[in-house]
């Protein structure tokens, strides 16, 4: 693996940005496939593409307006490709210029937080999240069968900390969104869909003691 990365942060007052850029060449970038042997049989093998590569960007912005409020947003770029993979897709089949499993291009996330004590004693902590990913492929042919879509997840938390103790309420995935997180092919072909987790809310309770 050869790889580089430059960046710069700038601070002002409650503000702070963060830039980031990389480079990464892979020589023998391994991967497990499924190989077709002829007559009905296939088999997994672990196969080495000639070499990979993947360079993008992230950003990052923290900001506190208020002693209680904290705001945090990134996004990223990401281009992950097979720079050669002869006979990655059968014989005679090359996947030079495919994308890397796995590896969507765009990426975001965001997270709100709010703190503050309360008269009678205990602090109020509320919170929001929002994560984002466009969409990828679960495996290295590309195939419309292994595309994995877009999704947007946000989520929420709201609670009471008293130091020893703590209460909150939470939820994953607010909106409910269904989305697949994984396509997978066994050795009869058959296709197997992996889904992603459903609207999950709950109560913590914590003590020290």
């Amino acid at each position: 693996v050869d790889s580089g990365e430059i960046g710069a942060k700038y601070e002002r007052g409650p503000v702070r940005l963060s830039l980031a850029g990389f480079y990464m060449t892979v020589g023998d970038y391994q991967i497990d496939q499924f190989v077709d042997l002829g007559g009905g049989q296939t088999s997994i093998q672990l196969r080495n593409a000639a070499r990979a590569r993947s360079w993008g960007g992230e950003a990052s912005l923290e900001a506190r307006p208020t002693d209680a409020l904290n705001l945090s947003l990134g996004l990223g770029y990401t281009n992950a490709k097979f720079s050669r993979f002869p006979d990655g897709g059968g014989p005679d089949v090359d996947l030079d210029g495919n994308r890397l499993p796995y590896a969507p291009r765009f990426t975001g996330s965001g997270e709100l937080r709010y703190r503050r004590p309360l008269a009678f004693g205990p602090r109020l902590e509320a919170s929001a999240d929002w994560t984002w990913r466009s969409a990828s492929f679960s495996g290295p042919e590309n195939l419309a069968r292994q595309r994995i879509d877009a999704r947007h997840l946000l989520g929420a938390r709201i609670g009471l900390n008293g130091g020893r103790w703590a209460v909150a309420a939470w939820a994953r995935n607010l909106l409910d969104e269904r989305y697949i997180d994984n396509r997978i092919f066994d050795f009869f072909q058959t296709s197997v869909v992996e889904r992603g987790e459903p609207r999950t809310y709950g109560l913590t309770l914590r003590g020290k003691f």
